[in-house]
Formats: structure tokens, C-alpha cells, sequence
């Protein structure tokens, strides 16, 4: 199967809110929590920001982190470790080029699959 656009645009934006939030970005809402009385001089009624498809693809991941490690750890370095080389990132997970690649196309099939149960409110491993 040739990579979804539609995953793999969802992918990128948990891997960049996923990136954000290892360095304290998640859950922050733009006013600290003892400014949130004071007036806002703009006017403008500050809420928190949630990313819901982030959220979603998050549950998806940890979900594949309990079924398929070997499958989780192939889809975080390919997502979020857009720093290591492809060549590291092969050797490191000990496989080659074209079973990287067929590990993705599984683990998008998964979670696919881990989406269509969260739309069908059916419970995600954990």
C-alpha cells in the first residue's frame, strides 16, 4: 500500500505537537493560570488550544506502543526523529531500507485501523 497523504499528513502533525510538548508545549494554555482573572486588554477571550487529531493519533500511537513496539519504534523515529539520518535511523532499528519502509506501511494500517475504533468509541489497548 503506498503511503496515505491523509495519515501522513495526521502523522506529522502529532509529530510536531508530540516535539512541542517534550519541550513544554502541551497543555499550556496562552495566559498563565494567576493572570486568568485580570482584565485582557485586547478583549480577547484566551482558551486553551487542544489539537484533537494529535490527540487522537497520540492514543493510536500508544495503542501500537502495547501491540507492536517493534512497529511503534519504526513510526517515532521515522516521525520524530527527523534529525538522524535515514542510514543511522536503519541501523539503529537493525533492518534494511525496504523492510523500514514495509513497517511503516503496516504500522499506518494499524492505526488506521486504531482510528476507525476510536470513531466507533471501541476501547484502544493499553
Amino acid at each position: 500500500m503506498a503511503l496515505d497523504s491523509y495519515l501522513v499528513s495526521r502523522m506529522c502533525n502529532w509529530a510536531n505537537w508530540a516535539t512541542r510538548g517534550a519541550d513544554g508545549g502541551i497543555g499550556y494554555p496562552k495566559r498563565s493560570a494567576f493572570t486568568n482573572n485580570m482584565p485582557c486588554g485586547s478583549g480577547t477571550d484566551y482558551s486553551l488550544e487542544v489539537n484533537e487529531g494529535a490527540i487522537e493519533i497520540d492514543a493510536c500511537m500508544s495503542a501500537l506502543s502495547v501491540s507492536r513496539l517493534d512497529l511503534f519504534t519504526v513510526v517515532y523515529m521515522h516521525y520524530r526523529r527527523s534529525d538522524i539520518k535515514l542510514e543511522d535511523k536503519l541501523q539503529q532499528i537493525g533492518c534494511c531500507k525496504r523492510t523500514y519502509y514495509v513497517k511503516i506501511d503496516l504500522a499506518h494500517n494499524l492505526i488506521l485501523g486504531f482510528l476507525n475504533d476510536l470513531a466507533c468509541d471501541i476501547e484502544l489497548p493499553k
